[in-house]
């Protein structure tokens, strides 16, 4: 028999919150119309060979490739996970948003939380955390002809406390917490 939270389809919500000095997430922001979130696991490997036959496989270094987008080009986000915060001026019917590429990234690191809606259950979700990770390069901006702007990030991610990240089922789904914690405690 099928558990909860098996059958999921979509993307619901994401959310990114910046990490502090000590890897505490901060407030949650929202990745307003979020299309995609993938998370594919990387690692080097090295074999050693002797007698004519591999002898030995070695798995170190295991890393996280991330890949965003949204249907939406979203300032805030891009402010969180640069560390480069948008500024807005004017007055209200007049006003302006304003993002700029800082030179050089800084090592501003984020949790990225990804929830998808279960199909199985009634009412219930799977969340997948990303516990430490880092923008690889500004997000891409794509103004063609014809097509929607679906800004897209590409991220790396890192070992926190052991684990790259974790993924949660819940039988009753419940929104991505605010404040950058889950129920898991962190």
């Amino acid at each position: 028999m099928a558990g909860f939270a098996e059958a999921v389809r979509g993307i619901a919500d994401l959310r990114f919150a910046p990490l502090d000095s000590t890897n505490t997430p901060g407030m949650n922001t929202d990745y307003v119309g979020v299309k995609s979130f993938v998370v594919e696991s990387a690692s080097d490997t090295d074999e050693q060979m002797g007698d004519d036959q591999v002898l030995f496989t070695v798995v170190e270094n295991r890393s996280l490739d991330i890949t965003t987008s949204a249907a939406m080009a979203n300032l805030a986000v891009v402010g969180v996970v640069t560390g480069a915060a948008p500024v807005t001026t004017g007055i209200t019917g007049s006003q302006i948003t304003t993002w700029e590429s800082p030179a050089s990234l800084p090592a501003q690191y984020v949790q990225i939380t990804g929830q998808a809606t279960a199909r199985d259950t009634a009412g219930g979700a799977l969340r997948l955390t990303v516990l430490k990770a880092a923008l690889q390069n500004d997000p891409t901006w794509n103004l063609e002809s014809g097509s929607w702007l679906e800004p897209e990030m590409s991220f790396k991610g890192v070992a926190l406390d052991g684990s790259l990240y974790r993924i949660q089922s819940f039988e009753t789904a419940g929104a991505i917490p605010a404040d950058g914690s889950d129920v898991a405690g962190r």
